[in-house]
């Protein structure tokens, strides 16, 4: 069988899928998975929402809705947006805040720290939680209120896929040439995998967000600082984004993703493609959804700028493509991880593991595979969009 034929009937089983996850009581919410979804992956919205959005971005879905269906979606994720919350310290109002939070993740991550007033008060949790994420950017916060501020990224730019925004503009990031360095600088570069994912948010806010309440040129300067410093990460030698003693090659090629995905939002182009591409074809990545999908953005983007070892990618890809295809089940759907749905979602238990698909998993392996197809470029038919992450 060619590499790619057991693509050709995907498209109509995942639009069934995509319809099995669906709560029938709440438009535009998704379950996780299907059969074994826990209590709190019924109870979790905002994600997978988001990526299940991203599905039909990329499928082509989205532009067959009517506008109504269009607009309810939109106004589903932005439900979640909790708008200019004036903070009290001390007896004294303190600075607005605005920020997506899905309360039940939220309330699950939190639960023995302020499970009391998340369920008296939800509002007062969202304070709680909104406050530390403005101060989030400036030291060092505790994983959930990581969780809000990727959460609030998530949101924003699947809003800006299909050329949407949140209500009034999220300010909660950098804005000033000293803050963005300082805020770039306090992570562990030497782990390029997380100081990545977590330093592209800003990039991400820059972009969508900048422009509604920034000057053009205070914007510009930002975005020249950002790009400045990743390029005193580039490593000539990897292609690679880090500091210090050099990483695995896994975390080099998941570093260097998250890293693209700032560029890309920025503007910028990779620094040193052709060795990035070495260092990316040296080793096969583990058979998960990230891994998988990390490893061919960063192909996709080298291969967007160089033709270097062109037949060398398309075979590596094809090998990738056969790793995707064993996460691919009979439900239509695809797993993160091959024969078990994903377990946990930002540390919140969603699934029991079973043997079947989720909806994180489809999103970045679908994801995946319309960057293959691209760089294959023999794909009859193939309409699939490339999205932004």
């Amino acid at each position: 069988m060619k590499s790619t034929e057991w693509t050709v009937d995907i498209e109509p089983r995942l639009r069934d899928f995509l319809e099995s996850l669906e709560k029938p009581e709440m438009q535009y919410s998704f379950l996780p998975c299907v059969s074994g979804v826990t209590p709190w992956g019924r109870d979790i919205s905002l994600g997978f929402s988001c990526f299940a959005l991203r599905v039909f971005c990329i499928l082509g879905w989205w532009d067959e809705l009517d506008n109504s269906s269009k607009q309810g979606w939109i106004d589903f994720i932005n439900s979640f947006f909790v708008p200019s919350i004036k903070l009290q310290e001390s007896g004294t109002i303190s600075e607005r805040v605005s920020g997506y939070v899905d309360i039940s993740l939220n309330r699950c991550l939190n639960k023995r720290t302020y499970s009391g007033f998340l369920h008296s008060n939800p509002r007062t949790a969202l304070s709680a939680g909104l406050r530390v994420l403005k101060e989030s950017f400036k030291g060092t916060p505790r994983y959930s209120d990581r969780v809000i501020i990727a959460e609030t990224k998530q949101a924003i730019a699947s809003l800006a896929e299909v050329g949407a925004a949140s209500p009034e503009p999220f300010q909660e990031f950098p804005t000033s040439g000293a803050d963005i360095v300082r805020y770039l600088s306090r992570f562990d570069w030497a782990k390029p995998w997380d100081a990545g994912g977590q330093a592209a948010t800003v990039a991400v806010f820059l972009n969508t967000e900048g422009p509604r309440f920034l000057q053009t040129t205070q914007l510009e300067d930002l975005v020249q600082t950002m790009s400045n410093y990743y390029r005193s990460l580039a490593d000539p030698s990897t292609g690679a984004y880090f500091r210090g003693r050099q990483p695995t090659q896994r975390n080099l090629v998941n570093g260097a993703m998250k890293v693209i995905t700032a560029l890309n939002w920025l503007g910028e182009p990779i620094h040193y493609p052709k060795q990035l591409i070495d260092t990316t074809l040296a080793a096969l990545p583990k058979p998960e959804g990230c891994d998988l999908v990390d490893s061919i953005y960063v192909l996709y983007g080298c291969s967007l700028q160089t033709k270097y070892r062109r037949q060398s990618v398309i075979e590596y890809v094809k090998q990738l493509l056969e790793l995707i295809r064993a996460h691919y089940n009979q439900d239509g759907g695809f797993s993160y991880n091959i024969g078990c749905a994903q377990k946990w979602y930002y540390g919140a238990p969603i699934s029991k593991g079973l043997n079947e698909s989720d909806l994180h998993g489809t999103f970045l392996l679908v994801w995946a595979l319309s960057m293959i197809f691209k760089i294959l470029e023999d794909i009859p038919g193939n309409t699939w969009n490339i999205i932004k992450p």
